[in-house]
């Protein structure tokens, strides 16, 4: 623009500099990336807001045909401009209260809402950068450009949108969401895929070892329960998960090991100091099983009551009717 005589605009050379400034101070003199990153994401937000509403009063003021709540709140109004912020603030807690919603329905429909939004943003905002279109420039205040894409033909300008989203990506998601959700994969094999994919983490560890437990893979089951006890060292389920592996693989004094550090954690546990009982009365610690059995059945008549073996129920009783006894897989 220099060299053929046309000086640059200074609202954007102010505009380029002070991004530029503001995101070399965000990276390089705030202490902490995440407030670096959040204070550019505001710094952008505020262009990109102000650009919107520039953008569509424009296009209010040129465009008869745009009615409607786009033509009630793209005036040159003040009060419009405060409607127009507080409508951006209302929509920005939409996140603070679906993390505070205690009613999973309404949690999932704000969840669907925000993610729906998000998604047609960045569709949205590829119609906004083409400036190219004569009309888009008109909309920024921009002169020249090409003419807009004809609407004329032999399919409608949306129709032959639309296609090209089909060949790009709904057949292609299509695909994928087919060979993921009906291809015949066993729910271990895609247990293992997700570990193998995100390995940093208790959840999927434990969701794979219950798997495998479940296959008679007792090996393999009390690594993984070890690996998410690696990430939270402080969940009881998954050390009463893995005493129970280790009792089917007969490794009964680590098995105490990890009742133990279970019910440190969860003393109320009906059901763990039922795993408990059974494990002391494998060890031959009939009195000790007894007191466990009483502490599960006060804390939860039910489901203890089902889980305890009749000779610890009461352990005067042969210890050979224990033979027939089966644990219970802590959940």
């Amino acid at each position: 623009m220099w060299i053929s005589g046309k000086r640059p605009n200074p609202v954007k050379l102010v505009l380029l500099i002070t991004s530029i400034s503001f995101w070399w101070y965000c990276n390089n003199i705030v202490a902490s990336v995440l407030v670096g990153i959040a204070l550019f994401e505001a710094f952008h937000d505020v262009q990109y807001l102000s650009l919107v509403w520039i953008y569509n009063r424009k296009r209010v003021e040129t465009d008869s045909s745009i009615g409607g709540f786009m033509r009630f709140v793209f005036r040159r109004s003040g009060a419009l401009v405060g409607l127009y912020i507080g409508l951006i603030f209302a929509y920005g807690a939409l996140g603070y209260f679906k993390s505070n919603i205690g009613i999973d329905t309404v949690k999932r429909v704000l969840t669907g809402v925000v993610t729906a939004s998000v998604l047609l943003h960045f569709y949205y905002d590829g119609f906004i950068w083409k400036v190219r279109e004569k009309s888009t420039r008109q909309s920024l205040g921009i002169g020249g450009g090409t003419a807009d894409v004809s609407t004329s033909g032999f399919l409608s300008s949306w129709a032959v949108h639309g296609a090209k989203w089909v060949a790009v990506f709904v057949i292609r998601l299509g695909a994928l969401w087919f060979w993921q959700v009906r291809a015949p994969r066993s729910k271990l094999q895609r247990l293992a895929w997700i570990v193998a994919d995100l390995p940093v983490g208790a959840r999927q560890h434990s969701n794979y070892a219950k798997a495998l437990q479940e296959a008679g893979r007792l090996d393999e089951a009390a690594e993984e329960f070890s690996t998410a006890l690696r990430f939270n060292p402080n969940s009881a389920k998954a050390h009463a998960n893995l005493a129970t592996v280790l009792i089917g693989k007969g490794d009964l004094e680590e098995a105490q090991t990890h009742f133990e550090a279970a019910l440190r954690i969860d003393p109320n546990n009906a059901e763990v100091h039922s795993g408990y009982a059974y494990l002391l009365e494998r060890l031959g610690r009939l009195e000790q099983a007894a007191a466990e059995s009483a502490t599960a059945v006060r804390l939860d008549p039910k489901s203890a009551s089902r889980t305890v073996c009749p000779s610890v129920a009461d352990w005067t009783m042969p210890p050979t009717n224990s033979k027939n006894c089966v644990a219970r897989t802590i959940v």
